[in-house]
């Protein structure tokens, strides 16, 4: 399907097996997101989970499907309550961004732990924005993924901009 429209409290399938149902739609500049919850397994047992995916990865139930899940939750409501009753976990989006480290003579760790401290300064900021902000903290981006370090950012619960149109992230940790 190419034209995949979904809404909380639609039926799916998804990346990962069993029957899934949106709770929160994320449309970004590009892309939207599906966020879902996981009622049971293709096997039908209870295997409540959450995901986020792209909705280009997930498709809706097919109406026979849908109709067998109707017949389920009509013979097992206690479980429906309990997955009604279901609550997420927040989901984060994390963003690693490759750096080669400062070419400062002297201590390492002590120019790391100033580093950390400057990052978790920052407010949260939309991932362009990261990387023109390492740049300004002296770090040249690193493509080569077998050096440097990796300053890893995380979008808590998939935070939004004001205008919700893209993900915005804070500091998380340097990995080296």
């Amino acid at each position: 399907m190419s034209n995949k429209t979904f809404k909380p409290g639609d039926w799916m399938e998804s990346m990962s097996r069993g029957l899934w149902q949106v709770y929160r739609i994320l449309a970004l500049d590009g892309m939207t997101l599906v966020f879902s919850k996981r009622f049971v397994s293709a096997s039908y047992k209870k295997a409540f989970a959450e995901e986020v995916c792209n909705a280009r990865l997930v498709n809706p139930l097919e109406p026979e499907k849908l109709a067998e899940l109707q017949a389920f939750i009509a013979k097992e409501a206690a479980l429906h309550a309990k997955f009604r009753a279901y609550t997420p976990k927040p989901l984060d989006a994390l963003l690693n961004l490759g750096v080669l480290p400062p070419a400062a003579p002297g201590d390492t760790e002590a120019a790391m732990m100033e580093l950390e401290a400057k990052l978790a300064a920052l407010l949260p900021l939309p991932a362009a924005a990261l990387a023109d902000e390492l740049k300004r903290l002296g770090l040249e981006p690193n493509t080569t993924p077998a050096r440097g370090w990796k300053v890893q950012f995380v979008s808590p619960d998939h935070m939004t901009d004001a205008a919700g149109t893209q993900l915005v992230y804070r500091f998380a940790q340097i990995l080296r």
